[in-house]
């Protein structure tokens, strides 16, 4: 796992002049990152990270003030770290994670550390939630027909649906229609308020919060029009780059002063060669349907960059793997961070609301 950066090289992360940003992230998130290395508690250490990481590297510049201001709650307890962890355990649950193809049951409602506002909103959400029509099927056809039927990163044609070139090698291979914004975000039922619908109504809160509330208009179910399967978050992709995209271990970089064109970053020790994918790509539009949004792809960049900058993605996915191998807890300690992990998915591991 790795450490966050130095208060100096933070530095070239924050905005000049957010003398505010730099005091929170020197005095309390390292120290507390410092506080649970010695502790050993390595789980600790990432949540740190994640909020260390956020603070440095958010989507946007809003998403960074609301940061620095959870953590200047924090920063008001007798004992602030533990609310750091905590707040870092929000953000990784329920706006990194998001992203995460995931395994098992949905995570237990977890309540916001430091914020009595956060609850109130979320509430709110709560409240308006309905289910999005389930029409995977039609966006996947729409997508198909605006992405020439063909994946958008390798641009290997679908083999069910396109017209395949017998003598162009490798050019062939399945596609699947890929939500930025996982569609499981509108499987809640009308009226709930289960793990699922407060899991997804703090999704929207966060994202409100850090300066989407345009992003929650388009997509929150509550809202005339809104649906996660509009054309903006859907991705005609290969069965394999899908896997890898919803496993945060592939995402695109806009490229500025270019329009719909972005660099595909992978995360190690994958490269470019070995999925067969382009440096970079320019998304082409063969129907009247809008392109991927390119808000929705910065924000699930970031969050898959601070998820392996934190350590957080290979950290779970060790977790999930050691989870599925053993069958009973073992007495000599050996599998304490697979039940970590779980009574953090159950809200046991977290502070209780205020």
């Amino acid at each position: 796992m790795s450490r966050l950066p130095s208060l100096d090289e933070a530095a070239q992360y924050l905005p000049e002049g957010d003398q505010n940003s730099r005091s929170l992230y020197g005095t309390l998130v390292l120290p507390a990152e410092k506080a649970a290395m010695v502790a050993c508690k390595n789980v600790d250490v990432m949540y740190s990270c994640v909020i260390g990481h956020l603070l440095l590297r958010p989507p946007s510049d809003k998403a960074r003030s609301e940061v620095a201001r959870e953590l200047a709650s924090c920063n008001r307890e007798s004992d602030p770290f533990p609310a750091v962890y905590a707040l870092g355990a929000i953000y990784l649950k329920h706006f990194i994670l998001i992203f995460k193809k995931t395994r098992g049951k949905t995570p237990a409602p977890s309540y916001h550390p430091s914020r009595p506002s956060f609850n109130r909103m979320k509430d709110d959400y709560l409240l308006n939630l309905r289910a999005t029509p389930r029409d995977h099927s039609s966006a996947k056809a729409a997508g198909l027909v605006r992405d020439d039927y063909r994946c958008m990163l390798n641009h290997r044609i679908d083999i069910k649906y396109g017209t395949l070139q017998p003598n162009q090698p490798f050019s062939a291979t399945t596609t699947q229609c890929c939500h930025i914004f996982p569609d499981s975000l509108g499987n809640i039922a009308v009226g709930g308020r289960g793990a699922k619908e407060h899991q997804v109504a703090t999704v929207w809160t966060i994202l409100d919060r850090f300066g989407y509330k345009d992003i929650c208009n388009e997509l929150n179910a509550d809202t005339e029009g809104a649906n996660l399967h509009r054309m903006e978050n859907i991705m005609t992709l290969d069965t394999v780059v899908h896997d890898q995209f919803d496993e945060l271990r592939l995402w695109l970089d806009e490229i500025p002063g270019e329009p719909n064109c972005y660099y595909v970053r992978l995360a190690e020790p994958l490269t470019h060669v070995n999925l067969g994918l382009p440096d970079r790509v320019q998304f082409v539009a063969h129907s009247d349907h809008p392109l991927p949004s390119a808000k929705y792809l910065r924000i699930h960049a970031a969050c898959c960059r601070i998820a392996h900058l934190a350590g957080a993605a290979e950290y779970i996915d060790e977790i999930l793997d050691e989870g599925e191998e053993i069958k009973v807890l073992d007495p000599d300690g050996s599998s304490a961070r697979v039940l970590e992990y779980y009574l953090l998915r159950s809200g046991s591991a977290l502070v209780p609301p205020v």
